[in-house]
């Protein structure tokens, strides 16, 4: 039977509730402690930290890597990962289209070309399959991102990386705490990062993480980025030694309120992802058998982490039938906060569309034009992108069977009065 009229159209909204505050949400105790360092000023350090080496500690249990560098950002920690591995001019890395911006331009910073491969279309992860394919002589590496916290396919892409003799470099800012075949992302390649910043599940509001598993890789990525009272204690290398006094330009080093507030979340992440889980499999469950919306799965065998936003794929019926943004704005109207997917893929940005070669850095005195990074247009990573819908997971931190069932109810709804959403010539 159908249900009142929709909000769209003058009807009253499915939800009346408020949400709850939105995440990073953080505990009295840790609220406590950052007003303890503000008091008495204790915001800076140089070399090291209990605060600092508490995050790197655990992120070294949690993933089983032996060295963990904290960073002000993911965006820096994959910036010193490519340094570290030696990407530069000449160089083709791989990479997914479907991730954040930063994962392909940070590879333009060094003047390495990012060199697109098509998704798997139920992950949006990067296939591995499409390595095997774009692999060229003057191909260093992979860029791997576990996409909002599903792992990708490493033992695949692993393998594909051994056969072509390919660094191996994992993004996993959405994935804390996700793991394939009881394996933790970042584990897999020679440096994982990931992001403590922004809505992540753990955020410190600006911070990141860079692990690894071998030491020199480690020392490469320290002394292009940390203060030189802890470069004297730490590197061992006898090539970087040298340049223990100065460092070697950058401050990637994360603010000490900002790493507070990570660790806080890092020490509490198995209950948060416990949480997380329970609310969005409960919204799997009330969603399942709609057929113009499907959940998107996790694979067998997969534990997704993070949860960075949940979403949902319109079908292929649904997308010739229906306007997509009159859709959204009427699960909007209904009081539920969905949204379309809105970081595009990455090879249909301008940056890389253009052709144009970047002014400045290494780009800046090269005669070639910028290169063809993307052979075919990855059309998985284009009908993925145009599918999705994205539903707030900031707001399900908590355990919340009310608003579960109330976003459920609201789409549901929406999905009753679909026959006057449909698309018209003008649309």
């Amino acid at each position: 039977m159908m249900v009142s009229t929709l909000a769209l159209n003058g009807g009253t909204p499915f939800i009346s509730q408020p949400h709850p505050p939105a995440w990073p949400q953080y505990d009295e105790r840790t609220v406590g402690l950052v007003a303890e360092m503000v008091a008495r000023g204790e915001v800076h350090y140089e070399d090291r930290h209990p605060i600092i080496e508490a995050l790197s500690n655990h992120f070294c249990q949690l993933t089983g890597m032996p060295h963990a560098l904290a960073v002000n950002s993911a965006s820096t920690g994959l910036l010193l990962g490519y340094l570290a591995m030696g990407f530069g001019p000449g160089d083709e890395v791989l990479c997914s289209p479907l991730s954040y911006y930063i994962t392909a331009t940070a590879l333009l910073a060094v003047g390495a070309t990012p060199v697109f491969c098509d998704v798997e279309p139920d992950t949006g992860n990067i296939d591995p399959a499409r390595i095997a394919e774009r692999v060229t002589p003057r191909t260093k590496g992979v860029v791997v991102t576990h996409l909002w916290g599903h792992p990708a396919s490493m033992l695949d892409i692993m393998a594909q990386a051994s056969r072509h003799n390919l660094a191996v470099i994992e993004d996993a800012s959405h994935a804390h705490g996700a793991t394939l075949d009881g394996r933790a992302v970042g584990s897999f390649g020679d440096v994982g990062v990931f992001s403590l910043g922004t809505r992540k599940q753990i955020s410190g509001g600006a911070a990141g993480i860079a692990v690894s598993r071998d030491r020199s890789v480690h020392e490469r990525m320290m002394v292009m980025g940390h203060h030189p009272g802890l470069l004297e204690e730490e590197i061992r290398d006898p090539a970087l030694q040298t340049f223990v006094q100065t460092g070697l330009g950058l401050n990637a080093r994360p603010g000490l309120i900002a790493a507070a507030l990570a660790l806080s979340h890092l020490e509490r992440l198995p209950d948060l992802l416990r949480i997380r889980a329970r609310n969005f499999n409960a919204l799997n469950a009330a969603l399942s058998g709609l057929g113009d919306l499907d959940p998107m799965q996790t694979r067998p065998g997969a534990t997704r982490g993070g949860w960075f936003g949940y979403k949902l794929m319109a079908s292929p019926d649904f997308l010739q039938r229906i306007n997509l943004d009159r859709f959204v704005a009427a699960v909007r109207a209904e009081g539920a906060k969905m949204r379309r997917e809105g970081v595009v893929p990455i090879h249909t940005t301008q940056t890389f569309a253009s052709g144009h070669r970047p002014p400045l850095g290494p780009w800046a005195h090269r005669e070639d034009g910028f290169p063809a990074v993307c052979g075919d247009a990855c059309p998985n990573a284009i009908a993925l992108h145009g599918r999705l819908l994205t539903l707030a997971a900031k707001y399900f931190h908590d355990d919340a069977p009310d608003l579960v069932a109330a976003y459920a109810g609201a789409i549901r709804k929406v999905l009753e009065h679909s026959d006057t959403l449909v698309k018209t010539h003008s649309t």
